[in-house]
């Protein structure tokens, strides 16, 4: 059906419509003209995704000379699919209706496991293995040494996508997570790499929270979205609890002994560096002294994840001299991981502030606040020097670097 709202004409899929869902357009409508804010609630089963999704698109139809992109965020997988499948039904209805006018390009993106096409690499058994078979197989130097021996493996989807350059592109559509390796398997390309460059071309895109809220997933994934885009999060009452596991750390006993044996691995490859191509640890550290703003500069398939809180301004700063080495670095990780075992050999619950927590690590351990800042990009310098590919058996060793980064943005101030 079809109906005006104020100027806009509104395309609804179905031939009848809930008061409840027409007030909630109409109150939608109202906080996109103002440009503003709105929190909308409408009882379970009322249809209020569709009836979201039809305002907005027949709002950025009416309105052609400023176009809107929609992000559309989801707790979970099967929400996005949902919805998806909802918008799919809606743009059906709206290019009927109008034709080619009314196309759209509307994309889902989620993690390489709900994405990738590759059956080497989806038979790891979980998310992060499966992150690391994909670096395995498309990391630059990996690569790079392909070229020169052949019988080194790489994914051959990913290849085909990078031959395919500027031509590697989804027409219109409405395209599910389905829909994507449906589209990779017939054409040879890497569904997952593909969706993450057609993001920032789509009209409509939906992910789960984490992508937007999460800043070491976000800084990654949504750093080139537009500024003027319309945000919706789907059951919004799940944001505060997504925030707080974004930043949040948990640091058990075997996470201890994990990070000692990451710390034990990365020694051993900075040691057969030394030995082999020392030029890659001078290089490295030479970029330190100049700052640590190198991200751009990174291909996508080499990037892992982004600073959860480092500012940019900070990112041009000199990196510390006591962890530009790849060895001082390490010695200073080993320093906060033994620090943490003693703090942990307590039978006693202790709860301290923030403040205390950091001038106690700069007591016992002789590890500074700016220090602290600087790990978690300090790491991820040395494992690409290092070209360590499987990031999934480091896992422990970035939950520190995660903890030191956040304690070292403690406000200076707080610290008087």
């Amino acid at each position: 059906m079809k109906f005006e709202i104020e100027d806009v004409t509104v395309y609804f899929p179905y031939d009848n419509i809930y008061p409840e869902q027409y007030s909630y357009m109409v109150e939608l409508k109202r906080a996109l003209d103002a440009r503003g804010h709105c929190l909308l609630e409408m009882p379970t089963g009322t249809g209020k995704t569709i009836a979201l999704l039809s305002l907005i698109t027949s709002y950025v139809l009416a309105k052609p000379q400023s176009p809107l992109k929609l992000i559309y965020c989801t707790r979970t997988v099967h929400e996005m699919e949902k919805t998806l499948a909802e918008l799919k039904k809606l743009h059906d209805y709206q290019v009927q209706r109008l034709g080619p006018a009314a196309r759209i390009l509307a994309v889902g993106l989620s993690s390489r496991k709900n994405l990738c096409v590759n059956p080497r690499v989806l038979s790891a058994e979980n998310r992060d293995s499966v992150d690391a078979g994909c670096r395995k197989l498309t990391a630059s130097w990996v690569r790079a040494l392909a070229e020169r021996n052949p019988s080194v493996p790489t994914c051959e989807f990913f290849e085909d996508y990078e031959r395919a350059g500027s031509g590697a592109v989804l027409p219109p559509g409405v395209y599910t997570l389905q829909d994507l390796r449906a589209f990779g398997k017939q054409k040879g390309w890497c569904p997952y790499f593909l969706a993450r460059h057609m993001v920032q071309f789509a009209n409509v895109v939906v992910y789960s929270y984490q992508y937007l809220l999460d800043p070491k997933v976000a800084g990654i994934i949504s750093k080139e979205m537009q500024r003027e885009c319309v945000v919706v999060f789907d059951e919004a009452h799940n944001i505060d609890n997504v925030c707080i596991e974004a930043l949040s750390v948990c640091v058990r006993r075997q996470t201890l002994e994990g990070a000692t044996r990451n710390l034990h691995r990365m020694e051993q490859e900075i040691d057969r560096f030394k030995a082999t191509d020392e030029s890659r640890l001078r290089a490295e550290y030479q970029r330190l002294v100049e700052g640590l703003a190198l991200r751009g500069d990174l291909r996508v398939n080499d990037t892992w994840l982004a600073n959860p809180a480092l500012p940019d301004d900070i990112l041009k700063e000199a990196v510390p001299g006591n962890i530009r080495r790849a060895d001082f670095f390490l010695r200073v990780l080993r320093r906060f991981v033994q620090y943490l075992k003693g703090r942990l050999e307590t039978e006693n619950v202790e709860k301290e502030s923030p403040v205390t927590f950091v001038a106690s690590v700069a007591n016992q351990a002789g590890i500074d606040q700016k220090t602290l800042k600087f790990c978690y990009d300090r790491l991820h310098s040395l494992m690409l020097t290092l070209e360590i590919t499987d990031t999934d058996e480091f896992l422990h060793i970035q939950t520190y670097v995660i903890l030191q980064h956040l304690w070292g943005h403690m406000p200076v101030d707080f610290l008087l």
